[in-house]
């Protein structure tokens, strides 16, 4: 079997080039300030009447992710993105008929790529965390 044989996935979202969005009051900021810096937001925004955990989660969805304007053209990583539709294709056509068979409704995750952070259903995520699974709004 060839790569160039599988089907790609067409379950993905590409938010490659996206900055995130989001602001700029969100973990990174937070716990750059060291301890006191979480105690101190914890307890002002439980003063004021703030759920912290959605400071803590980088402010909720915020605003729509922006695109960078130099990532017009082609990318290093298209033939990584493309590598990977291409597995998840497979994994999809393989595991969707076995579990079907077996009475099992499968709903494969969505595959995000996204270069540094983006908002998801658990928070923010960063790429520095690598791969994740968040069952909120099922994306890989």
């Amino acid at each position: 079997m060839r790569l160039d044989d599988l089907r790609p996935s067409d379950n993905v979202e590409d938010r490659r080039g996206e900055d995130g969005g989001g602001g700029g009051f969100g973990p990174r900021m937070v716990f750059g300030g060291g301890g006191l810096g979480l105690v101190a937001v914890v307890l002002l925004s439980l003063f004021f009447g703030v759920d912290p955990s959605q400071l803590l989660n980088g402010g909720g969805p915020g605003p729509e992710p922006r695109m960078r304007q130099e990532q017009a053209g082609p990318r290093a990583d298209d033939a990584d993105y493309q590598f990977a539709r291409r597995i998840i294709g497979s994994a999809e056509d393989v595991w969707s008929p076995l579990l079907r068979d077996r009475g099992v409704r499968f709903a494969p995750a969505t595959f995000t790529a996204y270069d540094y952070a983006t908002p998801t259903g658990c928070g923010t995520g960063q790429s520095s965390a690598g791969p994740f699974y968040c069952p909120s709004d099922a994306h890989i």
